[in-house]
């Protein structure tokens, strides 16, 4: 059954936690005239709905209401917590992150070469933190080694 384009662009536009005006402002069009698309008395142009789609990562057929669902993506909190990790990474000496990526890197590799690999496609994150464990006691004997 396909769904009406008006409710989808209200699903959506609610989803990002915008108002009307906000994405009437981003179209540059009157939020009166945004509001006849969530109503369902006009429909927008080709140009709108690419935008539309754009802006909400669907397809232009999910708009129109003949495509299967967005797909699911990171909640904004987590994003922002995917975020604050990587800069946390950034700022870490480039010795200790070359180490920690060959960590995990051996991690992965390690799956890949068994046998009977588990369902999921997921590395066990004990595992890799054994080898990140394994690579920082290396790492620290060499250098105690060379000192």
């Amino acid at each position: 059954m396909e769904r009406k384009m008006s409710e989808i662009l209200r699903e959506l536009r609610t989803s990002k936690k915008a108002t009307q005006s906000d994405i009437a402002k981003m179209l540059g069009l009157t939020t009166n005239a945004y509001q006849s698309y969530e109503r369902g008395t006009s429909e927008p142009s080709c140009k709108t709905l690419r935008i539309l789609a754009d802006f909400y990562d669907v397809t232009v057929d999910y708009l129109l209401g003949r495509d299967t669902p967005i797909p699911t993506y990171l909640t904004s909190s987590e994003l922002a917590f995917e975020n604050a990790i990587i800069e946390r990474y950034k700022q870490l000496p480039e010795h200790f992150r070359k180490s920690f990526l060959q960590g995990v890197m051996e991690a992965v590799e390690y799956y890949q070469q068994q046998e009977q690999p588990k369902e999921s496609t997921m590395v066990d994150c004990g595992t890799i933190g054994e080898a990140l464990n394994r690579r920082q006691q290396e790492t620290e004997a060499l250098r105690k080694d060379t000192a």
